[in-house]
């Protein structure tokens, strides 16, 4: 019996110290894990406060980066000035980016030789607007506008390369409207009739609407029947006993070829057939 009592005292005076070391530690833990929590809490809210000032500052530091890299390109610094200024106005006007706008920058001067710092910050206003107005994209403008500027050059030079884009958008937003042929569309069959009509002096405005016509009903042949009736019509008019050309050589133009063949066979299916 006093082996009991002694060796139960002995496993009470043991076990409460580690009872009291077990409290110990858990109450640590527990207070440990808050402290963590309030830790973590703190942490997350500094990320969160970190990402919110990125996200606030994002936009003028992609500003940054974007007139930099015109700048690295040999952009000079005050047009990209006047470009960051339009570029503003035009995200405020239209919802879209500045970022983007500015970054055009690049590639219309590359796609139009010779733009001087005046004049790139006007052409690149021109080419975003249409972009815009026809939900198309700025590179695929640039690209557009420098096809065009390549063919029709001394029109460029004559009017100056500002007024040359300004009417050159113009003409798009017509064609759009007037024949539903997009920019791309437009681009290709200039591209397909291989410049036959600036070879033989016709003019942008007589090109657009003759290629917009036979687009409507021709579709993908559109090019290649503008190219061989231009490549033909001179020897083709001389079968039928008229001349399309004028009294210097020039060839007439479309209109003026088309009444020609009207005086001749009228304006009714069978004339036409024989003149065929």
């Amino acid at each position: 019996m006093k082996q009991l009592d002694f060796t139960l005292s002995l496993i009470d005076k043991l076990s409460r110290p580690l009872k009291q070391a077990q409290s110990s530690v858990t109450g640590f833990a527990e207070k440990s894990k808050a402290a963590f929590m309030q830790i973590g809490g703190g942490v997350l809210a500094l990320a969160g406060t970190g990402m919110a000032i990125r996200g606030a500052l994002s936009p003028a530091i992609e500003m940054y980066d974007a007139l930099n890299d015109a700048a690295s390109k040999g952009i000079d610094d005050q047009a990209l000035k006047a470009v960051q200024r339009d570029a503003l106005r035009f995200s405020t006007t239209y919802g879209a980016s500045a970022v983007e706008f500015v970054q055009s920058t690049e590639s219309i001067n590359s796609a139009i030789a010779g733009l001087t710092g005046n004049e790139l910050p006007k052409v690149t206003k021109v080419a975003n607007t249409l972009a815009f107005a026809l939900k198309s994209t700025a590179a695929e403008t640039a690209e557009f506008m420098g096809q065009m500027f390549g063919n029709f050059s001394a029109d460029a030079e004559r009017l100056g390369k500002v007024q040359f884009a300004e009417q050159l958008a113009g003409k798009m937003v017509y064609m759009r409207k007037t024949f539903g042929t997009e920019m791309a569309t437009i681009k290709d069959l200039m591209e397909g009739a291989r410049g036959v009509g600036t070879n033989y002096g016709v003019g942008l405005d007589e090109q657009l609407a003759v290629l917009g016509q036979l687009n409507r009903t021709l579709g993908t042949e559109a090019s290649s029947a503008y190219e061989g009736f231009m490549t033909g019509a001179v020897e083709g008019a001389k079968k039928l006993g008229l001349s399309f050309t004028d009294a210097t050589g020039k060839m007439l133009s479309m209109p003026e070829m088309l009444i020609k063949l009207q005086g001749k066979y009228g304006k009714s299916l069978e004339g036409n057939l024989k003149a065929q």
